[in-house]
């Protein structure tokens, strides 16, 4: 009941501490409150939280990739790529350098 008061889920109108306490008194668990309750609540944050961080992320790797013209300074993606073509130990090297 705790966690639900201290993220102040729920919507406008509604107290903070309604969804907790109200599983509380109808005998749920700390973890079930959680799993019923806060879950599905932040579910769609969490998700659109996740979209936006990934989508930042290959924007920065696009702007490096193309960004960087000559080879001493690709980033480590690009760099990674760039060894693995390489003969012979290529494929070892690219894939210590991803580690």
């Amino acid at each position: 009941a705790t966690l639900c008061g201290t993220f102040g889920i729920g919507g406008p109108g509604t107290n903070k501490w309604g969804f907790g306490r109200g599983a509380a008194n109808l005998g749920a668990g700390t973890f079930t409150t959680i799993r019923r309750i806060v879950v599905p609540l932040i579910a769609a944050n969490l998700i659109a939280g996740a979209i936006l961080a990934f989508s930042f992320s290959m924007l920065e790797v696009s702007d490096s990739l193309i960004l960087a013209q000559k080879e001493q300074h690709y980033p480590i993606t690009k760099a990674i790529y760039a060894l693995f073509d390489r003969l012979g130990d290529g494929p070892y090297i690219a894939s210590a350098m991803g580690v």
